[in-house]
């Protein structure tokens, strides 16, 4: 799989690589996993969950989230643990497919993945506090916060006072536009 994500990567115009990088196609591909996966009729949840657990490097481990996020539109409860896991990993670039996958879950759920992240705000790892604010930021998947802020900061209101640099840096900014926004709608 690295190496056909690598040969994905290189055909993008080096001019395009900074805004279509390594996440967009991991998520390129693992929509595209996903689809044939389903139209073959194989079991997408139980192929996605393997590759995730037996793989090595980043990047499978990223292709196959994105596969659990496409499975979680029917059934969150079994890939939350997945999500969990890639937001506390070690490598930045796992941490920012967890975060991106996740806001489809989010869209889906709202009410379901908001008891996840508030669980989430008191855990004692920063990388997973983290994951709960960069969630939770006003990008194109989040846009139906704008039409309800106090959504994310329902949840952001947990972290205000957070202690570790990590998710600080993400969650006042995140506060702040939510409070911004809400203040003048």
């Amino acid at each position: 799989m690295p190496s056909v994500l690598e040969a994905l990567y290189e055909n993008i115009p080096k001019r395009k690589r900074i805004s279509f990088g390594r996440v967009y196609i991991v998520q390129v591909l693992s929509r595209y996993l996903f689809s044939s996966l389903s139209e073959m009729g194989a079991n997408t949840y139980e192929t996605a969950a393997k590759l995730f657990l037996k793989s090595e490097d980043f990047q499978s481990k990223g292709v196959a989230l994105g596969i659990l996020s496409f499975c979680g539109i029917d059934d969150y409860e079994r890939v939350f643990p997945f999500f969990e896991a890639s937001a506390s990993s070690e490598n930045w670039e796992m941490r920012e497919f967890a975060q991106t996958f996740f806001r489809k879950l989010i869209q889906k759920w709202p009410n379901e993945t908001k008891i996840f992240l508030l669980k989430l705000t008191g855990s004692k790892d920063p990388n997973i506090r983290r994951f709960v604010s960069e969630t939770l930021r006003p990008v194109k998947e989040n846009r139906w916060f704008y039409k309800n802020p106090e959504y994310p900061l329902s949840i952001l209101r947990n972290m205000f006072r957070e202690s570790s640099a990590y998710p600080r840096a993400r969650a006042e900014p995140s506060t702040r536009t939510w409070l911004h926004f809400s203040t003048f709608s």
